[in-house]
């Protein structure tokens, strides 16, 4: 028996070695044993190279936690400074053989991906790292209250690391920001201005009263295994940190905005850099995927606000009264009804989740009739994290929950309800991605995929598909739906505009507070963010686009042998797509 024991002992020796060779060579060969493991691996590497990274994966759970005494290098603030050789990847990709069929279309998406990124490489600092919306000394503190853990005293000496570790963390960032100066790549003015504004803010409270002392305090009081003595001295340490190196990092930063205040340019969009149209050009087909100029997005975006205005108008006319008025005019009107919104109260806002939930439920009861897959994981319906939700979207889809910001209540009316709850919930964003979640052997950067248009196309699809199937149930309802769809058409207009027809911040405000129909406030955040992020704002209404036009390329090609649950299976069975690729897929060969 005990050489059974020895023998077996052996054999499982033996194997675990052999399995870390192996492993070991597919982590170094050129050519991998196969795509999957190629794609994982270069994803992996990239995960692999940011503590921080690790550290919001959990690493440390695993016993792994070396990482969470640094912040992340600094020297390249950006995905697109951290890919690897696109090209070599690439080249391998295109030598795999006796793929299946899923295999192939991942490795056509794959390739999409990779010569849309290739396309942006020459415009990789054509970027403002420190932004209005997501910029590194914002993630700072976000990451250390939110990401880092404080559950151990490991884990609060590793804190105050970190703490310490910020002020070469943000020389180098200063440097990256120096460099694309260097390049003529300024902020816009109002960029730095909002940025000051938020700089100054961060540091602008005492230092034991800043979040990044009350949350370690808070999180501290919580571990009974640490003593009081030991709490109290990790305390100064860490008070010690923020007052000698976070909040001189932050001042040097406001330093260099003041600097860079007196030198950028005029103007807000791209066209006020080097090569700047052709970086937005490269952006806005990474985005959106599609090989579509800015003048042909400006000029469908204009198309589409004047046919939703017109129907818009319409309802507000016939069922509500508000006739000879301007169209903003009559949506103020509309929206100053006190009845449609609940009370800003904790029953307000639980009124507001128990709501999303009875509507994700009365879309749910048809699914069959609509998808060959019906049965989906549970949704949950739950507050933002109040910690952030000041700054949060709306509402977003994330791991089988819809985070909803409830801090203003007057930006949530009742009738608005159904139309995020199609987009986020069923059969939106939580339905789309359970399907891809189930489909077998796609690699991380598939599963994960980076193709926004698609999903959000899809999912804008999915509020149309409301309205279709008569699930909007009142003209308030309609009217929000349609509201939705109008302000991602304007998107299309003011990132063009900005970014190509060198329209000023005052205009393109403008235009949002009179064809969309938003608050001073609201169109200042959405031209705000086009500003910074340059090409995504067309994607939603895009990809939405190209939907429709494939059901219908679909429906005029079968006739009456058209089934729109057919339709909705092709779309979905391969998971998130680049658009063209996906117009392959369902053409006429490919039904």
């Amino acid at each position: 028996m005990k050489k059974v024991i020895l023998w077996l002992a052996s054999l499982l020796a033996l194997t675990v070695v052999g399995l870390s060779i192996f492993a070991t060579y597919q982590w170094h060969t050129d050519k991998p044993l196969s795509m999957r493991v190629l794609l994982d691996r270069e994803v992996l590497k990239l995960i692999l190279s940011s503590p921080q990274m690790k550290t919001s994966l959990g690493l440390h759970y695993l016993g792994i936690d070396k990482h969470n005494y640094t912040l992340d290098n600094g020297d390249k603030l950006t995905i697109i400074e951290k890919l690897p050789d696109l090209a070599s990847i690439k080249s391998t990709v295109s030598q795999y053989r006796d793929l299946s069929a899923q295999e192939e279309i991942t490795r056509d998406a794959v390739i999409q991906l990779l010569d849309s990124l290739q396309v942006l490489q020459p415009y990789k600092y054509h970027n403002y790292p420190l932004d209005t919306f997501d910029g590194l000394h914002s993630r700072f503190p976000e990451f250390m209250t939110n990401n880092h853990p404080i559950e151990s005293e490991d884990d609060i000496e590793s804190y105050i690391a970190r703490l310490d570790d910020s002020v070469r963390y943000f020389d180098n960032v200063i440097k990256g920001v120096r460099l694309r100066e260097s390049l003529g790549i300024v902020p816009p003015r109002i960029v730095i201005e909002n940025v000051l504004g938020q700089l100054s803010k961060f540091i602008a409270p005492k230092v034991e009263d800043n979040i990044l002392l009350t949350s370690l305090n808070t999180k501290m009081l919580g571990l009974d295994e640490v003593g009081h003595n030991d709490k109290l001295a990790f305390y100064q340490q860490a008070k010690a940190a923020v007052s000698n190196y976070v909040y001189p990092s932050y001042q040097r930063m406001i330093a260099l905005y003041e600097e860079l205040q007196e030198v950028t340019p005029d103007g807000i969009g791209y066209w006020r850099l080097p090569d700047g149209e052709k970086a937005y050009e490269a952006y806005l087909r990474f985005f959106t995927t599609l090989n579509t100029t800015p003048n042909e997005v400006f000029s469908t975006g204009e198309n589409e606000v004047a046919r939703l205005q017109k129907q818009m108008l319409d309802i507000l006319a016939k069922d509500f009264g508000f006739q000879k008025m301007t169209f903003a005019q009559a949506m103020h009107s509309f929206l100053s009804n006190e009845e449609l919104y609940f009370d800003d109260s904790p029953e307000g806002r639980q009124a507001v989740l128990d709501e999303m939930r009875a509507q994700n439920e009365k879309i749910r009861k048809i699914l069959p009739q609509l998808f060959s897959q019906p049965d989906v994981p549970d949704l949950q319906f739950i507050r933002s994290p109040l910690l952030t939700e000041k700054n949060d979207s709306l509402a977003r889809y994330n791991n089988n929950s819809v985070l909803v910001n409830l801090n203003d209540m007057r930006a949530l009316p009742k009738s608005s309800l159904p139309v995020l709850t199609f987009h986020e919930g069923i059969p939106g964003h939580h339905y789309q991605t359970s399907l891809t979640s189930e489909l077998a052997g796609l690699p991380y950067i598939i599963s994960q995929t980076p193709f926004g248009s698609y999903m959000e196309g899809w999912a804008m699809y999915a509020e149309q598909l409301g309205y279709e199937l008569g699930l909007y149930d009142t003209p308030e309802e309609v009217l929000s739906y349609l509201h939705y769809d109008l302000l991602r058409s304007a998107r299309m207009v003011i990132d063009t505009g900005i970014h190509i027809k060198r329209w000023s911040r005052e205009k393109a405000v403008a235009y949002l507070m009179t064809e969309a129909a938003l608050s001073q406030n609201e169109a200042e955040i959405e031209v705000d963010r086009a500003i910074v992020v340059p090409g995504s704002g067309p994607m939603y209404k895009m990809g939405q686009l190209k939907i429709l036009s494939l059901r219908e390329q679909m429906k005029a090609r079968l006739g009456e042998k058209f089934s729109l649950k057919h339709f909705h299976d092709r779309v979905l069975e391969n998971g998130a797509l680049p658009l063209p690729l996906l117009d392959d897929l369902l053409s006429e060969k490919g039904v």
